[in-house]
């Protein structure tokens, strides 16, 4: 599981890396609304299984500063917007962790937190369960499924 878990940290913060610097010649107000989503999701995903490896901090920064220097050989506008990458991603893990610790603090991963996970993040259930696990938290099944529509 871990080296699945370092893979998937890695897999999620490339592409946000990226396309962060594919559009960071704008303001990010200005950013597509499905770009800026789809950042938020994979960096939702990262720090989720971040912190199912353990990692209790952010981290962003130094993955970034990895990726740049692995790539700039092909995408040297990397290193130049290094920056401007740093400083838009930092501030979307920032709103990750906070959302993760706010149930964290409660001890229970909250009917909300599930419904973004699965519906905006797109997370899979087993990977919520093996955070809650690692956390020592319940997760509010119960609650969530009264909340879906019934489809009879």
């Amino acid at each position: 599981m871990t080296k699945v878990a370092i893979r998937l940290v890695a897999d999620q913060m490339r592409p946000a890396v990226h396309l962060t610097a594919d559009y960071s010649f704008k303001p990010p107000h200005q950013w597509p609304q499905y770009i800026q989503r789809l950042i938020q999701m994979w960096l939702m995903r990262s720090v989720l299984y971040s912190q199912i490896l353990g990692i209790e901090e952010p981290y962003v920064e130094l993955l970034i500063e990895k990726i740049v220097t692995w790539g700039e050989t092909f995408y040297p506008h990397l290193r130049q917007q290094q920056n401007e990458i740093a400083g838009y991603l930092k501030q979307k893990e920032s709103y990750c962790w906070n959302l993760l610790e706010d149930d964290r603090t409660k001890g229970i991963v909250s009917v909300y937190l599930l419904g973004q996970l699965f519906h905006t993040y797109h997370c899979y259930r087993q990977d919520v369960e093996r955070w809650a696990g690692k956390k020592g938290l319940t997760v509010d099944w119960e609650g969530y499924n009264r909340t879906l529509p019934d489809f009879d």
